[in-house]
């Protein structure tokens, strides 16, 4: 949050939608607290009919400027009328305020109440002034009164017209890692592009940001370098931009536990009390699913699971050869960059795999407690 006078205060413009508030110069602070604690009951009823609407404030909160804020002010009404079937879509239960509503709104398309009285307007003599806009003092809500100069134009200010100053301090927040991860990820969104016209575009606005991150892409998707470095110069960055300085918390971090072969019950019983105690979702996942003890047992087979859906994996073995499809699964996560748990004996038998035993996250343990450290971090980026 900022003041009014410190509107002016920075180089980008506050009230354009295409920058963020670096951190860094402008911290966030925390007004409040928002705890989901249940799922819906129905996802039609409810996810699928709840209608989102910036217009929705309470009292003491009031819209800026934004030109795309003021557009959606509108377009999310209009939204909702074509898509909830009509203007009567906060009388859906997902969407009606937990207060009765006591106003001169009649009529229309799905209205689910029955309005009684001769009038629908204020003021009127027919029914003693009622309905009646609630003052500031009741809890009514009142605009923020804002003192406002200037002209009133159809276009953007010249402020707005800065396309590359916070593409550049992006770059310059990120990790080595982060950066090829970038580099990469365009790479393959452009390459996907079957208009070589595009792609050379594409790889014209990377070149305003970086040259070096343009080189390698227009080498990746096969188009020419742009002839002349127009490389913004800037080394500003913001330190909450990159995700690697976080500490993911281990609440609800998931674990699939690979079974090769015949695992002892009371070593899995062990993994799932660690995994239970430290508030970790897991699931032992093996060729077949089957009861091993009636507090343990395989609940996904490699048919029902992906590494993919799990944040971190531990390879377990009985001392014969690993399952091919363990194997895949193990591979894919390491190549993620997940944290790779491998027990010593499954260790002897990946001499062939693509993990490497000695990379950064990838822990040989038979330890339950021991490899709990592992997960403390998300991704192993530098692997």
């Amino acid at each position: 949050m900022i003041t009014p006078d410190q509107e002016f205060d920075f180089d980008f413009d506050i009230l354009d939608p295409t920058k963020i508030w670096p951190e860094d110069q402008i911290p966030v602070k925390r007004v409040g607290k928002m705890t989901l604690n249940r799922n819906v009951d129905n996802v039609f009823a409810e996810t699928e009919q709840v209608a989102f609407h910036t217009g929705h404030v309470v009292p003491g909160i009031d819209f800026t400027n934004d030109p795309l804020l003021q557009g959606r002010l509108f377009s999310y009404t209009d939204t909702q009328i074509s898509r909830l079937g009509g203007p009567n879509f906060n009388q859906i239960p997902i969407n009606r305020p937990v207060s009765g509503v006591h106003n001169n709104q009649r009529d229309a398309m799905h209205q689910m109440s029955i309005h009684q009285g001769q009038t629908s307007y204020h003021k009127n003599g027919l029914n003693n002034n009622e309905p009646h806009t609630t003052p500031k003092e009741e809890g009514g809500y009142e605009h923020y009164q804002e003192k406002v100069e200037g002209h009133k134009v159809r276009q953007r200010n010249e402020s707005f017209k800065d396309y590359y100053s916070q593409a550049k301090l992006y770059k310059n927040s990120l990790t080595e890692a982060e950066q090829q991860y970038m580099a990469d990820g365009f790479s393959f969104e452009i390459g996907k592009c079957k208009s070589v016209m595009v792609k050379q575009n594409a790889v014209n606005q990377l070149n305003k940001v970086d040259r070096q991150l343009a080189e390698y892409v227009a080498q990746n998707v096969g188009v020419d370098v742009p002839e002349n470095n127009e490389e913004v110069q800037s080394d500003a960055s913001d330190s909450q931009l990159t995700l690697e300085k976080f500490d993911i918390p281990l609440l609800g971090h998931s674990v699939a536990v690979l079974i090769n072969g015949d695992i002892d019950a009371k070593t899995l019983k062990d993994y799932a009390e660690v995994f239970s105690n430290n508030r970790l979702n897991f699931a032992f996942v093996g060729q077949h699913a089957k009861d091993l003890t009636e507090e343990v047992g395989i609940t996904e087979t490699y048919s029902t699971a992906s590494s993919t859906i799990f944040d971190s994996v531990v390879i377990l073995s009985d001392g014969n050869e690993l399952l091919e499809e363990a194997i895949d699964f193990a591979e894919l996560s390491y190549k993620h960059k997940k944290p790779v748990v491998v027990s010593e004996v499954a260790s002897k038998l990946l001499n062939h795999s693509k993990i490497q035993l000695d990379a950064p996250g990838v822990i040989v343990s038979d330890k339950p407690d021991a490899i709990v450290d592992a997960f403390e971090r998300f991704r192993y980026w530098n692997r």
